[in-house]
């Protein structure tokens, strides 16, 4: 699928920007933006909160000055756009390596691996399993250290981060999105997307499932526990039961 890359470097310029004016501690920032598997045809996008450190650290001071700046989109969406298909990084990072990050270990990449194969988007005993994705974060702003951006880091991206959000449900559009995040951070967002939805029983890791709007059409939308520390197989049942309802409607 290809990016209409100038519009989204001025959605990324206006995070940055905003970032820039409203935050203003020097802590290390790092960036990101969403990444297209090359196999993309629109089956799944999946989101979580925000990047778990990713490209070259910045602070917002850095962000203040307009060239500066312009040179940071630049470099952000070569950190996600480079290579033959970016998404094959899962893969080639799924081995265990002492002192390495690896995404085998992650609960997050296991159970989206999990949905891809349930769903019959990819074999996951390939190594392009994840080149059938679209992987997006609902902050592109986080700390360059890892961890979740804070309040105040989320309150001055929010604007930039929903009008991007937005964008790529009308460029990309899913016909399933997956946000494995919990309610708390998703429905700021979604709150302005859902056309109808519903919440399963207080037993489900589902916290709220339904429709969006995703191009000119609709997506089927599951918003989940976060997985970390979740049982895997729950987990992935009761996201598969809430697709399978929302097939349904």
């Amino acid at each position: 699928m290809q990016r209409d890359s100038d519009h989204e470097l001025k959605l990324l310029d206006n995070i940055l920007h905003g970032v820039a004016a409203d935050y203003t501690t020097d802590k290390p920032l790092t960036g990101f933006l969403a990444m297209i598997g090359d196999k993309y045809t629109g089956e799944l996008m999946v989101a979580g909160r925000a990047v778990n450190g990713w490209a070259d650290a910045l602070t917002a001071r850095d962000l203040g000055d307009e060239t500066a700046r312009s040179t940071v989109t630049r470099e952000i969406y070569r950190s996600v756009s480079s290579g033959p298909c970016p998404m094959l990084w899962v893969t080639n990072q799924w081995r265990v390596e002492k002192g390495k990050y690896s995404t085998a270990r992650s609960q997050f990449w296991r159970v989206v691996r999990n949905i891809v194969g349930e769903l019959r988007i990819g074999a996951i005993d390939q190594a392009d399993w994840p080149s059938h994705l679209v992987w997006s974060n609902l902050y592109k702003v986080s700390l360059s250290r890892g961890g979740n951006p804070g309040v105040k880091l989320r309150r001055a991206q929010f604007a930039g981060c929903l009008d991007l959000l937005k964008w790529e449900l009308d460029n990309y559009r899913p016909r399933r999105v997956l946000f494995l995040t919990d309610s708390n951070w998703a429905e700021p967002f979604l709150k302005q997307l859902w056309v109808r939805n519903c919440k399963p029983s207080s037993e489900s890791l589902v916290d709220n499932f339904g429709t969006i709007k995703s191009g000119s059409g609709l997506a089927a939308c599951v918003v989940a526990k976060h997985p970390q520390s979740m049982n895997e197989s729950q987990w992935a049942r009761d996201t598969l039961d809430a697709l399978d309802e929302l097939d349904r409607w």
